[in-house]
């Protein structure tokens, strides 16, 4: 039966296909995704990150993916879809529907009590926990007031500790606020959440997270600490931020231990597609699919909401509040790794950016992507509007055009040539939309460093190639497609 829910899976999201092929037909989401790409492979080679993987779902369909850089920088192949991420404390998502599995089993209750399941946090300090009883939900949407790590130096050693270190830890530890009283973001409080699911389950938390949510799901590239074989052929190499003389450190796999329930699972963009696209589907449904739709519904609702409103938890799932809507995922950071993840649920578009470097800045690329999609998804999935045609030769002018102060990457999109500022740290702030005048002439119609209304000229060599981009007298020499 799994197998054959695998196999299903696998065909659904066979990408560009059925409905997705339709949706870049639509001239709209085809420029976009060029604007998008043009600004990400130069985000991501001006910054020197080391690899950068990204993924747009809609519904049922992963409708584009790309990755940019080096599976390793020192000697590895180009990065790709199938390449391997740590995806950091978007683990917690797994850990949360594990969790909300057994309440649905009446294994458990998300309102028991953790000294239920876990009794050795009776030890911990601060009193009777400010008078209030730490829940497992509480654990889920982080206000159970618990520090946010355990009693020992992980973060700084790279080193993380074993259950029994945990838990040994929590005497010389203190609960710093009353359950349910304010949200505080902990990866203790996940960690004895994979403890809850090991005692309450009887299965260890990894074979429990792969048989009953990856395995299911056909994430078969995708697990928890140390990958297999096959996933460690595809992973990328992590590296540290990069330091002021433009040195990465390159940094060694660690497994997490303990706190895989918190940080430790790795993934591919193609396979996250899947898990989002599954959350597409039991949202749009009243049925049961490794949990019921109310399950999830309730576990991606507001639960708790920081002071001034539009950010907030569920259980397990960050909520935020955008100018599109609801956005519910999660980010996160581990040794050499970067990661955010976010679906829209009313329009059953999903987002993925997994970068393999401390700062991948991957939030600010799933925002800006968010930005440039949404609107163009939004109008093609009421109706589709079919590419216009356009003059052979535009495409000798496509390509990147370099100056001292930043490039520009000419693109066909709706029916123009339009020019993406793509050194620029918003790829809509550098848009420059170009209306013919003549073969080689345009009037700059979208403000360019203040340009707009002037003219963009290509001039083209003695042999007809084009080789300079004149904006005024100011250019651009054109360096390569």
């Amino acid at each position: 039966m799994i197998r054959c829910l695998a196999l299903c899976l696998v065909l659904l999201l066979t990408p560009l296909e059925a409905a997705a092929a339709e949706l870049q037909k639509d001239v709209r989401v085809r420029t976009a995704l060029r604007v998008l790409d043009a600004w990400l492979a130069s985000q991501q080679e001006y910054r020197g990150i080391p690899s950068l993987s990204v993924g747009v779902v809609h519904d049922q369909d992963l409708i584009w993916a790309k990755s940019y850089g080096l599976v390793d920088p020192q000697g590895g192949p180009k990065a790709s879809p199938e390449t391997v991420y740590r995806i950091a404390s978007n683990s917690k998502l797994f850990t949360a529907i594990g969790l909300m599995q057994l309440q649905e089993r009446g294994v458990l209750s998300l309102d028991d009590e953790v000294t239920r399941w876990v009794p050795e946090l009776s030890k911990i300090g601060g009193g009777l926990f400010h008078g209030r009883a730490i829940t497992i939900a509480s654990l889920l949407s982080h206000t159970s007031g618990l520090p946010r790590e355990g009693n020992s130096p992980a973060w700084a050693e790279a080193d993380f500790p074993e259950i029994a270190e945990v838990l040994a830890g929590l005497e010389a530890q203190r609960a710093i606020y009353g359950p349910q009283t304010r949200l505080k973001y902990s990866n203790l409080a996940f960690t004895l959440a994979g403890l809850i699911i090991e005692r309450a389950s009887g299965l260890s938390y990894e074979k429990f997270i792969d048989d009953l949510i990856l395995e299911p799901l056909a994430m078969t590239h995708s697990g928890v600490d140390l990958p297999g074989p096959a996933a460690t052929r595809l992973l990328a190499v992590g590296y540290a931020r990069r330091m002021p003389d433009g040195s990465r450190q390159r940094l060694e796999y660690t497994p997490t231990r303990a706190m895989a329930p918190a940080t430790g699972l790795y993934s591919t963009v193609i396979d996250f597609a899947r898990f989002q696209a599954w959350q597409f589907r039991l949202l749009e449904a009243d049925g049961h699919e490794i949990l019921s739709s109310d399950g999830l519904r309730d576990m991606q609702r507001m639960h708790w909401m920081l002071p001034g409103g539009g950010r907030g938890w569920g259980l397990g799932f960050r909520v935020t509040q955008t100018a599109f809507g609801p956005v519910v995922g999660h980010g996160g950071l581990i040794h050499g790794f970067r990661t955010a993840t976010g679906i829209l649920p009313a329009d059953r578009i999903g987002l993925i950016v997994f970068a393999s470097s401390d700062d991948g800045d991957a939030q600010n690329f799933l925002d800006r992507a968010a930005s440039l999609l949404v609107p163009p998804l939004r109008q093609a999935a009421i109706k589709i509007k079919p590419p216009p045609q356009i003059p052979a030769h535009w495409n000798r002018l496509v390509g990147l055009y370099r100056a001292r102060l930043g490039d520009l990457r000419i693109i066909i999109g709706d029916g123009q040539l339009i020019g993406v500022n793509t050194t620029s740290s918003d790829p809509r702030s550098g848009l420059m939309r170009l209306t013919p005048l003549a073969e080689y002439e345009f009037r700059i119609d979208t403000s360019y460093a203040g340009q707009s209304g002037e003219i963009a000229r290509f001039a083209l060599d003695a042999e007809g190639r084009v080789e300079r981009l004149y904006l005024g007298a100011h250019y651009l020499d054109r360096i390569g497609d």
